[in-house]
């Protein structure tokens, strides 16, 4: 077995802090779940677990546990306890607004572009950067061109009407 690299050794403040953030009722689930490996694995306060039993018990991966213990020996508490998303991850739901969303129908409502045969999500987010000035993924277009009923594969131009299938 090897020996632990990163040891947790929480202060009695540090734990009072956790415990009162588990108790919140508003504390996203993620959190709740670091402040839980950190209180397992605190050396100071009672019998520790090992990382796997941590990871079992909260029902995460192992590498979570070693990533939280990690930035919380290697940073502070503050930075174990917060987690960074990407602009363009998928948890970052990205909106329109309605002066951008009205700019991107405009768009979308034209004739495909030369040297196609009808538009697509891709071609139209190149257009909302390069013509609009609008930075808007091509899932967050695709979900505001479903709302307003838009096909880009139609032939015409316009709110496509639905139709049942046979299958449906």
């Amino acid at each position: 077995m090897r020996p632990i690299k990163y040891i947790v050794a929480l202060t009695d403040n540090e734990r009072a802090r956790l415990k009162n953030i588990l108790k919140d009722k508003m504390t996203n689930q993620t959190i709740k779940k670091r402040n839980q490996i950190l209180l397992d694995a605190d050396t100071n306060h009672g019998e520790t677990h090992q990382r796997k039993e941590i990871a079992r018990y909260n029902r995460i991966a192992p590498s979570t546990v070693a990533n939280v213990i990690r930035l919380f020996v290697n940073n502070s508490l503050d930075e174990a306890l917060t987690f960074k998303r990407g602009e363009g991850s998928n948890h970052s739901y990205q909106k329109i607004d309605g002066e951008a969303e009205a700019k991107i129908i405009k768009l979308a409502c034209r004739p495909a572009p030369e040297g196609y045969s009808h538009g697509s999500l891709r071609l139209l987010e190149q257009e909302c950067k390069v013509i609009l000035d609008v930075s808007a993924k091509k899932d967050a277009i695709g979900r505001m061109l479903r709302k307003t009923n838009l096909s880009l594969t139609a032939m015409t131009t316009g709110p496509s009407p639905k139709y049942k299938t046979p299958n449906s």
